[in-house]
């Protein structure tokens, strides 16, 4: 027998044993007709972990069994969390991916790991069916909600409840346990191997560093957060909103949420905070019962924490740096950052992401695009200069599903350890803070210098017009040209005057003083999970056409 510790179904299981009546998860569930007011649904942690329990008997019955790879596709809602919970008791292996990334890519992303089993609500067996030849190896398919025009299992063929506990599978700490796909957003996406071990290493390193105690109540914009939730004995809210739209929620749903249940935490994306933030603000919104605010997926601007900042009482907000391979590395409260930013010095450093978490190693290394197999101390970059982060620590994923060329180059082996190369620029200053410059890719290369994305386009967000910008390069033949891409605030029709105003404001700065080209764009491509990581293949790929056209 193995140790239990690193269980995390079996820690779900404790916490029902000690805390049955608590509840579980909290969704919005409709208006009330004669209030009006946020109706609300729950599941008790005893509730939880009797359905787990009957649909990993039914799941075991029909095939799916121990290391059977299995993919997930529901909506982020109650439905996801008990089905993904009963196959990590079976011992079987959930497939994880983000639909946002598009049909193409994802059904490219699902063929690859030959899956024998296929969890879905219709319109994903629609498009299984639709599909046959990328699941070809799929043997067994479970329908949430009505089989239209294929066979399988139904949710009610499943559920079969038992009067004794489904033995829980007892796996080895470095076993295969869960895929979770990459999104895609900075790169091709790929498949995140967690072990229960490193699953195990990631909640206790967020129990620890957030100082969270049993009963919060966590507000979880982001769904998949919730999945810490339940381990934590924590209890999950999921307000009315498309989580797949973060920058578009109804201020007024979320406002409720928090203040009709007393929420103590909240997980959210830099968009969503922007926008409760400046509703919340403009009416004097506060909420007296949140004791921190977590922020991740794209940097979070002093600017957002400032204006979040203020409608709470004695609280900060919190960015978290990380990737889906290793969260988190880092984290900064807003108290740090708003004292730094009176700074102007501290503009071109970047985006401060705080100090590495204990037990969590960092290093810089010098920039370069080519594999590294082996660890050297010669790859380090000089004290204090922007070079590629690498992470090493006990929850980090150690490879990715069947993508050698993808451990080629983004894991460095040293001794019997990995270091995860980020894909991210940064420094490390003298107070030991990282600073966030871009991502790897994105930075652009002229044949005079090199320019990092963040540190420049800290500089034209400064103008009180701009709502956000973004530097890409486009090829003139003979070279690369830096072009800053800006999106105007709301409402606001940029004229020869602004232009002049930005480059001017440029040309103050060392780093940002040969950019003299800008495009304006209504509004970004930005990603799906976060709606904060700007998609800046496709804006160079329009200021290419843009260029070509006029030359």
């Amino acid at each position: 027998m193995n140790d239990n510790t690193y269980n995390i179904t079996m820690k779900i299981r404790g916490m029902a044993a000690k805390h049955p009546h608590r509840k579980a998860f909290i969704w919005a569930a409709g208006k009330d007709r004669t209030t009006g007011k946020t109706r609300y649904k729950h599941i008790t942690y005893g509730k939880f972990e009797e359905q787990t329990d009957a649909y990993a008997y039914g799941l075991k019955r029909i095939g799916i069994c121990r290391g059977v790879k299995t993919i997930v596709l529901i909506k982020p809602d109650i439905r996801l969390f008990l089905f993904y919970t009963a196959l990590l008791k079976i011992g079987a292996i959930p497939i994880m991916i983000d639909a946002g990334m598009g049909v193409g890519n994802m059904l490219k992303c699902l063929s690859s790991t030959q899956a024998e089993a296929f969890i879905g609500i219709p319109i994903a067996h629609v498009l299984r069916v639709l599909n046959k030849n990328k699941f070809t190896s799929i043997k067994t398919h479970v329908t949430i909600g009505p089989r239209l025009f294929w066979k399988g299992y139904s949710v009610d063929t499943i559920n079969q409840p038992q009067e004794r506990p489904f033995p829980i599978n007892d796996p080895g700490p470095h076993e295969l346990a869960a895929i979770f796909f990459t999104t895609g957003s900075t790169g091709p996406a790929k498949g995140v191997e967690f072990t229960p071990m490193v699953m195990n290493a990631q909640v206790e390193q967020i129990r620890s560093f957030l100082g969270l105690a049993e009963n919060e109540i966590d507000l979880a914009t982001y769904p998949m957060f919730a999945l810490f939730d339940i381990v934590l004995g924590n209890t999950a809210v999921f307000p009315d909103m498309d989580p797949t739209k973060p920058a578009h929620v109804n201020p007024k749903h979320i406002i409720s949420t928090i203040n009709d249940l007393n929420i103590t935490n909240i997980f959210a994306s830099p968009a969503l905070l922007s926008r409760v933030g400046k509703y919340a603000t403009k009416r004097g919104v506060t909420f007296p019962s949140v004791k921190r605010v977590l922020s991740g997926g794209a940097p979070v601007s002093a600017a957002i924490m400032e204006k979040f900042a203020s409608t709470l009482h004695n609280a900060q907000v919190f960015s978290i740096y990380g990737a889906t391979e290793c969260l988190p590395v880092s984290y900064v409260g807003s108290n740090e950052v708003l004292a730094e930013q009176s700074k102007s010095e501290k503009l071109t450093n970047g985006t401060c992401v705080g100090k590495p978490l204990p037990g969590v190693e960092v290093r810089i290394i010098t920039i370069t695009d080519a594999p590294i197999a082996l660890w050297s101390d010669d790859l380090l970059a000089e004290k204090g200069q922007v070079g590629e982060i690498t992470v090493r620590c006990d929850h980090l994923s150690k490879k990715y599903y069947h993508r050698t060329d993808a451990d080629a180059v983004h894991k460095i082996k040293e001794g019997g350890t990995i270091w995860h190369r980020m894909g991210d620029l940064g420094r490390i200053d003298e107070n030991g803070n990282m600073w966030f410059c871009g991502r790897k890719n994105h930075r652009v290369m002229s044949e005079n210098r090199t320019f990092f994305t963040v540190p420049c386009e800290n500089i034209f967000n400064t103008h009180p017009l701009v709502k956000r910008s973004a530097l890409v390069g486009i090829d003139l033949g003979q070279g690369v040209l830096p072009v800053m891409c800006v999106e105007p605030e709301k409402n606001i029709k940029p004229d020869h005057r602004m232009t002049k105003d930005l480059l001017d404001t440029a040309s103050k700065y060392t780093m940002t003083e040969s950019i003299n080209r800008i495009e304006y764009f209504d509004i970004f491509p930005v990603d799906i999970r976060h709606n904060a990581k700007i998609f800046r293949e496709q804006l160079a790929e329009n200021v290419q056409k843009r260029y070509a056209a006029n030359h």
